[in-house]
């Protein structure tokens, strides 16, 4: 972003690269017009430049958004599984109405709900007590894979992350992102200035001393901070917490997507466990004691070890209450870890 001049007192003004906006308003619009099964290598390549500028100009979002259907266009002509025309056309949809409201946005009013923060200012603090509650593969459309764990900070009261990646859109590192190679991001141990891992990090009660943290719970990498070990994070852990499940949720466009939401679910059995094969996604139900919740696991090769482990409990039946941190989607929620008796369970990675 670049900042216009103000009067004394005044809030900056963002002055937006209106070509920029503009070329991405027409770059969506060619491939609405002709029809995403009609994209091809041109328009994958007008997407990843557009996205490049876009991020050196501050819109950060945007940048994305573009290079994910540059990725899903590419997926299309290789006739990849992990192509998915609505998804697709959602992000197209999200890049012409985003940029259309920007252009239109003469007075800074909308702007500042529309573009995102960068995610790179990170803070340092000096001390903070986490639990931690899992963690999880991910691969994006944007071409990286990674580990994420996933720890509640208990000083905020909300989750916060500590994630390592590696770029796999090179011919060089096109296999990168393959599930051996993440379990040995998990099970590597040079974080932080003690021979630790994701997996000790996710399954720790802690604290960390002279850490980094941004606006979005990120967790830097620091070689300077020092972990403290506490106990194993247990489902006695978790009753302090405030991540419980909330019935309270409403869809709004406006909305900043600072983090991902997360809820801790407590279900008693796991039940209704079925496999959608057109839509490559394993359906199921958390039974609770305050009702049924639904659950879902989309097919990704990322995720096999996740969809055979709820499925073998819901085959098996319950013995005990199972804690189940999860991702908040439209369609449901997604399990990433479970914590019982025995501590974290990251069952991605069995």
């Amino acid at each position: 972003l670049l900042l216009g001049g103000t009067e004394a007192g005044a809030a900056a003004p963002m002055e937006l690269d209106r070509q920029l906006l503009q070329q991405a308003v027409k770059a969506a619009d060619l491939v609405l017009i002709k029809g995403i099964i009609s994209a091809d290598e041109t328009n994958i390549e007008s997407a990843r430049q557009l996205s490049l500028k876009l991020e050196g100009s501050g819109i950060g979002n945007l940048a994305r958004l573009l290079w994910s259907l540059a990725s899903d266009i590419e997926n299309m002509l290789a006739k990849n599984a992990d192509f998915n025309q609505n998804r697709c056309f959602s992000t197209l949809s999200r890049i012409r109405i985003t940029s259309s409201l920007l252009l239109k946005d003469t007075g800074g009013k909308t702007a500042d709900k529309l573009i995102e923060k960068s995610r790179s200012v990170y803070r340092a603090l000096p001390y903070g007590d986490f639990v931690g509650l899992g963690a999880y593969p991910w691969h994006t459309r944007s071409g990286f894979a990674g580990v994420t764990a996933l720890v509640y900070h208990k000083e905020k009261k909300r989750i916060a992350t500590y994630s390592v990646n590696m770029a796999d859109f090179y011919d060089s590192t096109k296999d990168a992102g393959g599930m051996q190679n993440i379990k040995s991001l998990y099970n590597r141990e040079n974080h932080w200035d003690a021979s630790i891992s994701i997996r000790h990090i996710s399954e720790a009660v802690f604290t960390l001393k002279n850490y980094k943290i941004n606006d979005d719970g990120r967790i830097s990498s620091s070689k300077g901070t020092t972990f403290f070990y506490k106990e194993k994070t247990s489902a006695d852990s978790l009753y302090q917490l405030t991540l419980f499940h909330n019935d309270d949720y409403r869809y709004n466009y406006f909305k900043k997507k600072r983090s991902a939401e997360y809820e801790l679910i407590c279900s008693e059995n796991i039940t209704d466990c079925l496999y959608n094969e057109a839509g490559q996604v394993l359906h199921f139900t958390f039974e609770t004691k305050n009702g049924n919740i639904p659950g879902l696991i989309p097919w990704a090769g990322l995720n096999m070890s996740a969809i055979n482990y709820i499925e073998e409990l819901a085959e098996n039946g319950s013995r005990e209450s199972m804690w189940f941190l999860c991702r908040r989607e439209m369609r449901g929620f997604v399990p990433l870890s479970m914590i019982g008796q025995n501590g974290v369970e990251n069952f991605y990675f069995a």
